[in-house]
């Protein structure tokens, strides 16, 4: 949000909030940079971590300053990806009733409708895979619609490094097609000015043209997180995101020389099999929103093995419309039941607490107050004018005496608001200064105020 407002006006890095006073100047300003940037020794501005897929699309507009057009945006984005899942379904040849059970399984996933409520960019992600590879099948017939498939999958590496993986579907389907150069030139000029700007974005905010916001990722991957993330995806996956349905048609769609299993198979795997290895992919449901893109191929990998069952079972066209109907209307069911038992809609609610939070600290705290905070420094900086101060960042055991002081020579106030889990953290200031806050009260849900003593 905060980046999709800088776009908006025209510029691309952020002033670094520091109180005033010289007695401040000891701290290091790294520490009050909020979630969402990075802070650059060169210039002392902060530059944003995160891709610009989605800040350029909010952008457009002035959208990022109004929670109704944001809305009315990431609304548009549902239902553009399904549309386009129904479109990829006819072009791999699937019925009309297929088709229809395969956007309704997609559509009622937890997953999906969470991500859909949510300001992330899964659900974009998710769009923009899905219009890539139907783009992708469309460029056998054309050099206009491969130049179309290359810039869209510029856009959706901007929007998500990791969507590079699209490659894989994206050349199978053009090797089967058998497209001729042209196509694949085509698609290679589609995508210049994303990477161009990929290139320029990297080497402004981070000084390196292949650079990344959040420093060493392959530090966040290992061999160890193999075994508990395929659990987690067996589990969630059976229970949680497609019904009962899903484990046959697993099983039943491992015929890799039908081209379109083929290709859907190359759209799945290397993205449950990258993040397979990535630390947050199994520690909870929605973390599975890395994966989101691949579920679309799952859906349709479903639908296209049940259909040959479905047809060679069926006595009639009009059985086989009322089975897939039955099997779309029990996997929402199922997607419901767990809709309600995750408490999706709650938890889209529940992200309201971050304005909620920021307007009490706007009436209630001094205009000179120093935030200590981890989880809503990114919401301070959107909503208000305070500094902020990364708890999870300092040295304590260094830097918790310069604070204070400073604070008391300044006279500035020092004001933290904390989230439930991060009071909860064995590396809490509040486990360990515990004597050095004083409880101001709850000030959303599930988070509370502390002024320093």
């Amino acid at each position: 949000m905060n980046f999709a407002r800088l776009l908006s006006e025209g510029s691309v890095t952020e002033n670094l909030r520091l109180p005033e006073g010289d007695a401040f100047r000891a701290l290091p300003k790294g520490y009050f940079q909020p979630l969402g940037f990075t802070f650059r020794e060169s210039d002392g501005r902060l530059s944003p971590t995160y891709p610009m897929g989605l800040p350029l699309l909010l952008s457009v507009g002035g959208v990022c300053e109004s929670e109704f057009g944001m809305r009315m945006v990431y609304a548009l984005v549902a239902l553009l990806a399904c549309l386009g899942l129904w479109l990829l379904g006819k072009e791999l040849g699937l019925a009309p009733p297929w088709r229809f059970y395969a956007v309704a399984i997609f559509a009622s996933s937890p997953l999906f409708l969470w991500s859909s409520l949510i300001p992330m960019s899964d659900a974009l992600a998710s769009c923009q895979a899905i219009w890539v590879l139907l783009l992708a099948l469309q460029a056998k017939r054309s050099s206009g619609w491969a130049c179309v498939c290359g810039f869209l999958v510029g856009w959706a590496v901007l929007t998500r490094p990791s969507s590079v993986l699209l490659f894989v579907p994206l050349v199978v389907a053009l090797l089967q097609a058998k497209a001729g150069w042209r196509r694949w030139a085509w698609g290679t000029l589609g995508g210049m000015p994303a990477f161009v700007a990929f290139l320029w974005g990297n080497w402004t905010f981070y000084g390196d043209a292949f650079g990344s916001g959040y420093g060493d990722l392959w530090a966040f991957f290992s061999w160890d997180y193999l075994v508990p993330t395929v659990f987690h995806y067996g589990e969630t996956m059976l229970f949680a995101m497609f019904g009962l349905v899903l484990p046959a048609a697993f099983l039943g769609s491992l015929n890799l020389r039908c081209p379109k299993v083929l290709f859907l198979w190359a759209w799945i795997l290397p993205f449950f099999g990258f993040y397979a290895f990535y630390v947050f992919t199994s520690q909870t449901w929605w973390f599975l929103r890395f994966v989101l893109l691949a579920f679309p191929g799952l859906a349709l990998l479903s639908a296209n093995w049940l259909e040959g069952v479905a047809t060679r079972a069926a006595k009639s066209s009009r059985g086989e419309a009322w089975l897939a109907l039955g099997l779309a209307g029990a996997s929402v069911a199922v997607g419901c039941y767990w809709v309600d038992k995750l408490n999706v809609f709650g938890e889209q609610a529940f992200e309201r607490r971050y304005e909620i939070e920021c307007q009490w600290a706007v009436e209630n705290l001094a205009a000179d107050t120093i935030v200590v905070c981890m989880q809503s420094s990114g919401a301070f900086y959107y909503y208000t004018e305070f500094p902020v101060f990364r708890w999870d960042l300092a040295d304590w055991d260094a830097d918790w005496e310069l604070l204070r002081d400073a604070a008391l020579v300044e006279g500035v106030p020092v004001v933290a608001v904390l989230h439930d889990f991060e009071v909860k953290r064995e590396d809490s200031i509040l486990r360990r200064y515990a004597d050095r806050w004083e409880l101001l009260g709850p000030v959303a849900e599930r988070v509370s105020a502390y002024r320093l003593r």
